[in-house]
């Protein structure tokens, strides 16, 4: 599904500057674990799993550009390089 979802809510976000929309698409994934929290049916994890992937969908792709964004001019390697690394120590 997140392969899916990914182009396309890169095409319809392309526009909107990169934060709001990792804003929202880190509440979008924040919110979804309720779907499990108030019900265990199959139907709650499908609608956790659809919410996950929706809020994936639209931060990941972005933080990335975010990222590039807020790096100092020649240093945008090593921000992504610190974003990627699991610690944040490399």
């Amino acid at each position: 599904m997140i392969i899916f979802l990914t182009p396309v809510a890169t095409a319809l976000t392309r526009k909107v500057p990169p934060y709001p929309v990792i804003a929202i698409g880190a509440t979008i994934s924040a919110v979804s674990v309720f779907a499990l929290a108030f019900s265990t049916t199959v139907a709650a994890s499908v609608v956790f799993i659809v919410l996950l992937s929706i809020g994936e969908a639209l931060w990941s792709p972005r933080l990335y550009e975010y990222t590039a964004t807020i790096a100092p001019p020649g240093r945008e390697a090593n921000y992504a390089h610190r974003l990627l690394s699991a610690d944040g120590s490399a």
